[in-house]
């Protein structure tokens, strides 16, 4: 494991510079559309970008993202838009925002069972493949995302379509949550599931800005965003929590390349519960980076490109000839 202090990488490029200086536009088709859940009929939003000219004899990474708890895929287009920049021929990205969330249908942040988010993914991968002949998939997900993708990889990997050359990358994954729930709110977790978990009973979200960003410009747009739920159903709090319980034991069933990225000073999830996730997955071919100071988002957190630099160099890797 690397542990990296944010305040002292050197990275090679800055983020802001890329934004303010390059427009995905010129480089790719960006495309939006929907799709019907199977399992509820909600409409759900996704977002791609597909090169507009790619080298045939290159690599071709397509990167599936999925967002965290309470947000959606229009927080992370800062990430987005680096590698974009910096793979401008050879990487396809799509995103997709989860049912009752961003810009999907359904009831706020609330899910009956976590298992629809996984079915709604699937159903992604394999009624929406890239145009472009693709090398390398790639599933990321962060939070709540995070703990979606490994449990598609375990539960539903047998689902999808297309399973060569299949790697992940996880920011801070919900694989053992700690949210700060009130003293109430942990009485009706506790106490309420029966009656709660399959309802809509929302409770004030345990999200706490303070927790997710030290940036201070991504505190207000956090705050002021109106596709951020400021409440989450009771619901989908014991679904994380169910999901996770499950899934810590099964690291053994990941046999594919991984990329974990985890934050020392998260409070939304337990850090050295994911390495000991991580330490169980048998491959080889995996890396953990742990950024001593930083927060739960990274993604867009104080010097965040440092965390975007690490995810393209590990990228860079994953199709480099072997050999």
């Amino acid at each position: 494991m690397s542990s990296v202090p944010i305040s002292t990488v050197k990275i090679n490029h800055s983020a802001e510079e890329l934004a303010e200086s390059w427009n995905p536009k010129e480089r790719f088709h960006k495309s939006t559309g929907n799709f019907r859940s199977k399992n509820g009929g909600e409409s759900i939003f996704f977002k791609r970008y597909t090169p507009k000219k790619h080298i045939s004899s290159e690599k071709l990474i397509h990167l599936w993202f999925v967002h965290d708890i309470a947000d959606y895929h229009g927080r992370y287009l800062d990430f987005v838009t680096y590698l974009l920049k910096m793979i401008p021929e050879n990487i396809v990205v799509s995103l997709i925002d989860l049912k009752g969330h961003g810009m999907s249908s359904g009831s706020r942040a609330y899910i009956k069972s976590f298992d629809e988010y996984c079915f709604d993914f699937v159903d992604f991968v394999n009624s929406y493949p890239s145009t472009l002949p693709v090398s390398h998939n790639v599933f990321m997900g962060t939070g709540m995302g995070g703990l979606m993708t490994i449990k598609t990889i375990i539960n539903f990997r047998s689902d999808l379509e297309t399973t060569e050359n299949l790697s992940m990358i996880l920011t801070n994954p919900f694989i053992y949550p700690t949210f700060d729930l009130k003293k109430s709110s942990r009485r009706l977790l506790k106490y309420g599931k029966s009656l709660f978990s399959s309802s809509k009973f929302q409770l004030k979200s345990p999200i706490d800005v303070y927790n997710l960003t030290r940036d201070q410009n991504k505190m207000h747009e956090y705050m002021a965003d109106q596709l951020v739920s400021s409440q989450i159903s009771l619901s989908l709090i014991n679904e994380i929590m169910k999901s996770s319980d499950q899934l810590r034991r099964f690291a053994y069933y990941i046999d594919i390349p991984s990329l974990f990225l985890i934050s020392g000073e998260t409070k939304l999830n337990c850090p050295s519960t994911t390495e000991l996730f991580f330490q169980g997955i048998p491959t080889d071919d995996k890396k953990l980076s742990l950024y001593a100071d930083g927060h739960h988002d990274i993604l867009n957190d104080l010097n965040s490109e440092i965390v975007f630099n690490d995810i393209y160099n590990w990228l860079t890797e994953l199709v480099r000839p072997k050999g």
